[in-house]
């Protein structure tokens, strides 16, 4: 019996509505595995504690790490789990370690895996899962002292360590960790919640089953958006449905194995501080354990920890450090020296050996082709009967001088060819033979370089992840030092590609390295969505992106088609909405769509796209109607190419004019343009790419320049302080809400932000390394509140803004 799922999520932070949130995700099974083995879905809700700043950031980290090293697993599910939520733990563990204890964090984690008709979830720190079925409700973990309202108590609980399973320590404060790991058998009906531990605060055990029963995943996330006010709740719902059979007998009884590997008996605790957040608890004690819902217990006990070692000194950690790093590399330099010396005696030796019986073999083979092996078998043969001829006749003689009487005539035998055929087959076998030595002496000599090559990529992965750690431990207290580190790792990562290209543990740590140098460097990582549309036509050539959440719009100049897409609920996607939308030469009511220039989003919330024959086209998205307008003098519009909107109004860059028409609107349409710049303001406008307008009037040029421009003048508006100048830049946006103007820079593969007020240099944008390529061909570009949109080559696809 296959599942089949519905979802739905909710996330309010700081006591507003996120649409895009940055602390629960949900990965679909083909995203995360491809044509691979099927694994199951994955949902994830953190719970990031401690200062605004910084947060977000740090639950998206965490919800990619636990992402990154579950798509990359194999085996066991729940281990795979374990071990994704363990790599979450390690990355927040070695931030905490670098941050005097004032400014250190916890955070929770609740993921969960659905395959088929299972649900495997594992829990670390605050926050929990639920199953209903029917009228009875289950919480996993049933009870933990994260559902306490007192604070103070938890707070408490928290500095004595008395922590009764694995998963009760939050994330951050230890390094070997281990999550309550729990299972169970779905049927068609059930409901499963992940959330933050806020849930349990909000409603009681019997307001929470009357909040769920009976209802679709959409009606209870409004539900609850409704009782959680101003709160901070984050959750995910979902149903299943399907056909109704029985599942497999030993699959309901059996229980699945507890899974808990043995934890340390010494380990340290890093000191976090724990805010109150003064909530009410409500929650009442669960219904009975469910009987048919099969479920892996958390390890009951936790070893007792010992006293911690009294801490160096920041400059005696950062000597030690230095000491140890050096004494790793010198010893790795020396080690790879033998390995190299060995290698190339032993080579030298194969080689050689190679030579020699190469030399014997070519001798013997041209030798024995020179030999003739009739002369020599009929040599020997005369040779041999000669010998056998004499002797026979003086044994004859002597006989005959012995016995008395007549002796009789004879007759003379022929010589057999058996000889002569023997010294044939030698003369052949033997090179055979040489030749079958020489190439198992190059198969053996091969399969040892196979193995040397093998062991060198090896040690090259294990030096750069080594060397990666080590790099990430000391970002917080030496960032120059940490920045030579990560470089090398990146240098020894390379070195391990270079020898082998198809090799995923040598691109992991590559691309870890250079996100982990684009952090240092203060460039925000983009986590890209997949492509929501890929052109295939081969003169396709997409050139504007336009969006108002929750459609997507681009528009592919070279098949003169704009195509329409609408935003997933769950954000990580987008679905096609009746494309084409619209399509030159295709007839609309009574006319027929002409050439088409560019589009544009209106404020009146209308798609306006432009038709050389003078056509204006104004789509209704509510109800997907296109009107259109013809206007009298459409002359210039065989020469423009950008056109944008602002405050109603219509902007064309004639650039052989050196001139913007501008269009007024005159009740719902536009008629006659008026020219924008002032007599005498002439600016150069062949190499200009684009344009957007906030009261000022910004152009960017394919050079790598920016005017900004008003009707009196024109400035160039350098970026100060920018780290590399911009180079093929193909779009920018801004609005009168933002603060600052948004570059694409396609020859830098980057997005760069701009301070409008001070013009300098803010930060930059780049796809994390393994989506590097995601910016390979830039084309169009826009920005909404939340999101990112590209094209690039022949795809569309989206990425989230990091906060």
């Amino acid at each position: 019996m296959k599942l089949e799922f519905a979802v739905a999520q909710l996330s309010f932070v700081d006591g507003s509505w996120q649409d895009a949130p940055d602390n629960i995700a949900i990965f679909q099974e083909s995203s995360l595995f491809g044509d691979g083995v099927a694994r199951g879905s994955l949902y994830v809700v953190t719970e990031v504690a401690g200062e605004v700043e910084g947060r977000d950031h740090l639950a998206r980290e965490l919800i990619e790490t636990v992402r990154r090293e579950y798509a990359a697993s194999r085996g066991s599910i729940a281990h795979a789990l374990a071990d994704a939520v363990r790599a979450a733990n390690d990355f927040f563990y070695n931030i905490n370690a670098n941050l005097p204890p004032e400014a250190r964090r916890i955070a929770g984690i609740t993921a969960a895996v659905l395959r088929d008709n299972e649900l495997f979830s594992a829990q670390a720190g605050p926050g929990l899962a639920c199953l209903m079925r029917g009228n009875e409700l289950r919480r996993y973990p049933d009870m933990s002292p994260w559902y306490l309202a007192d604070d103070a108590a938890v707070a408490d609980w928290l500095a004595s360590r008395d922590f009764q399973t694995p998963g009760a320590v939050p994330i951050g404060i230890r390094r070997n960790y281990m999550p309550d790991l729990f299972h169970a058998w779905l049927n068609p009906g059930d409901l499963i919640v992940l959330s933050t531990r806020f849930l349990v605060h909000l409603l009681s055990n019997e307001e929470l089953k009357d909040t769920l029963a009976d209802r679709h995943p959409d009606e209870i996330v409004k539900s609850l958006e409704e009782l959680a006010g101003a709160s901070d709740l984050s959750v995910i719902v979902l149903s299943a449905s399907g056909e109704i059979t029985p599942p497999d007998a030993q699959a309901a009884e059996t229980p699945f194995a507890p899974f808990a590997p043995p934890l340390p008996s010494e380990e340290e605790y890093l000191d976090v501080p724990w805010s109150p957040s003064a909530r009410q608890i409500v929650a009442e004690p669960l219904a009975p354990t469910l009987p048919a819902i099969v479920d892996v217990e958390p390890v009951s006990t936790i070893d007792e920890v010992e006293p911690v070692e009294p801490e160096l000194s920041e400059a005696e950690l950062a000597h030690q450090r230095e000491l140890e790093e050096l004494a790793r590399q010198r010893e790795l330099a020396r080690k790879q020296e033998q390995e190299e010396q060995a290698r190339e005696r032993r080579a030298k030796i194969q080689s050689g050996v190679l030579r020699v019986g190469a030399g014997v073999t070519g001798g013997l083979a041209q030798a024995f082709g020179r030999i003739n092996g009739a002369a020599i078998g009929n040599l020997a043969d005369r040779t041999i009967a000669g010998l056998f001829r004499t002797i026979a006749k003086a044994t004859v003689f002597l006989i005959r001088a012995v016995v008395p009487g007549e002796p009789k005539e004879e007759s003379r035998r022929e010589s057999s060819p058996v000889r002569s055929t023997a010294w044939q087959l030698a003369s052949i076998v033997f090179p055979i033979l040489l030749i079958v030595f020489g190439v198992f002496t190059w198969v053996t000599y091969r399969a040892d370089q196979q193995r040397l090559q093998v062991q060198a990529i090896n040690q090259l992965i294990d030096d750069a992840n080594k060397t990666l750690a080590t790099a990430k431990q000391l970002a917080g207290s030496d960032r120059n030092r940490a920045r030579d580190m990560g470089q090398n790792a990146l240098n020894l990562a390379q070195q391990a590609r270079t020898k082998s290209n198809n090799d995923p543990r040598a691109s992991k740590v590559f691309y870890d390295a250079q996100d982990f140098l684009d952090s240092l460097n203060g460039i925000l990582v983009l986590f890209m969505q997949p492509p929501f549309l890929t052109l295939t036509e081969a003169q396709s050539n997409a050139t504007r992106v336009v969006t108002h959440y929750p459609d997507v719009f681009v528009f592919d100049r070279g098949t003169q088609i704009i195509y329409r897409y609408t935003i997933s609920d769950t954000n990580t996607g987008a679905v096609p909405t009746s494309n084409p939308i619209l399509k030159t030469g295709e007839k609309v009511g009574e006319r027929t769509v002409g050439p088409l220039m560019d589009m544009m989003w209106l404020d009146s919330n209308r798609l306006l796209a432009l038709d050389r024959n003078g056509v204006f086209w104004k789509y209704d998205p509510g109800r997907s109607v296109w009107e259109f307008k013809t206007v009298t003098e459409s002359g210039a519009w065989q020469r423009v190419n950008i056109a944008t909107s602002y405050a109603g109004n219509l902007y064309l860059l004639d650039a052989t004019n050196k001139q913007i028409l501008k269009y007024v609107p005159v009740g719902d349409w536009w008629t006659s343009p008026v020219t924008f710049f002032n007599p005498g303001v002439s600016p150069d406008l062949t190499t200009v790419v684009d344009v957007t307008i906030d009261g000022d009037v910004w152009m960017l040029r394919s050079t790598g320049s920016i005017l900004k421009c008003s009707v009196a003048r024109c400035t160039d508006q350098p970026i100060a302080e920018i780290d590399a100048p911009l180079s093929k830049p193909v779009s920018l946006f801004t609005s009168p809400t933002l603060a600052g103007l948004y570059i694409a820079d396609g020859g830098n593969q980057r997005i760069v932000q701009m301070d409008k007020a001070t013009g300098k240099f803010s930060r930059q944008f780049k796809p994390r390394g393994q989506d590097r390529d995601a910016f390979k061909t830039l084309k169009a570009f826009t920005v909404d509140d939340k999101r990112f949109y590209f094209v690039n080559g022949n795809q569309a696809s989206f990425a989230n803004i990091p906060q």
